[in-house]
């Protein structure tokens, strides 16, 4: 191709048809920059297509985690309303005409001492934070609702403190059960520990108080986290809108 053109420059020159020449001179420098443009485009589509590629696989990452995030929830609420429903079985049978005994504590520690914990599943967009890559999300609004997602702060809203508490619990109540009784019964020693005789849990103001407060900061836990979810659920919304509107 380029030797035909020069062919053609070579004939004007020849015939002394300057001013032809001149025009085709012109006429093929446009061209080339014609092309180059062109050229720039097809590159700047291609690059525009690669970003827009990675924010696609990102947010169906982000998706991901939040799906994982939602199951997670819902083991948790679970186990949360068993515990509650555990403790308040227990309160109910304390009053004056029956005593929470030795023997149905042992049984019902197990049920109290567990606890479980949400732990949010921010891998994907931990990723984009540390790949400086969060302008890749061009929706302002999209933004800013994975980034009200992102911060929430889980331990701030109890996990630690049922953690805590619950372990305080079932350690006072483990100590109360190692009773004379619960020796012999065992290892058939005898010894000068004190008789379940003289402790009740129905009559242990400490033990009850943290008792309830367990089940009010468990329940205030599923508050929690039935909010969250919601708002989990309107992200994960707001993905699926973007990218079915978005051309990739």
């Amino acid at each position: 191709m380029i030797k035909f053109f020069r062919n053609i420059r070579r004939r004007l020159l020849r015939e002394n048809r300057f001013t032809r020449y001149l025009i085709y001179a012109i006429g093929e420098i446009v061209l080339v920059v014609i092309g180059i443009l062109i050229a720039l485009q097809i590159n700047n589509w291609n690059e525009e297509k690669k970003l827009f590629q990675k924010e696609e696989r990102f947010l169906k990452e982000i998706k991901l985690n939040l799906i994982q995030d939602t199951i997670q929830i819902s083991n948790v609420l679970e186990s949360n309303r068993a515990k509650i429903k555990n403790i308040m079985n227990i309160m109910q049978k304390m009053d004056t005409k029956y005593s929470v005994t030795e023997r149905r504590m042992a049984l019902d520690i197990p049920k109290i001492a567990e606890f479980a914990l949400f732990s949010q599943n921010n891998t994907a967009y931990s990723n984009l934070l540390d790949s400086e890559s969060i302008d890749l999300i061009r929706d302002k609004k999209l933004r800013e609702l994975l980034s009200d997602y992102y911060n929430t702060n889980w331990e701030y809203k109890g996990n630690a403190n049922i953690t805590q508490r619950t372990r305080e619990i079932t350690k006072y109540i483990s100590e109360h059960l190692v009773t004379k009784e619960a020796i012999k019964n065992a290892f058939n020693i005898e010894t000068n520990l004190p008789s379940a005789k003289e402790y009740q849990f129905n009559a242990d103001p400490y033990f009850i108080s943290n008792f309830l407060s367990i089940s009010a900061m468990t329940n205030h836990s599923n508050v929690a986290l039935i909010d969250f979810r919601t708002q989990n659920q309107k992200l994960r919304e707001k993905i699926d809108n973007y990218l079915v509107n978005q051309d990739f």
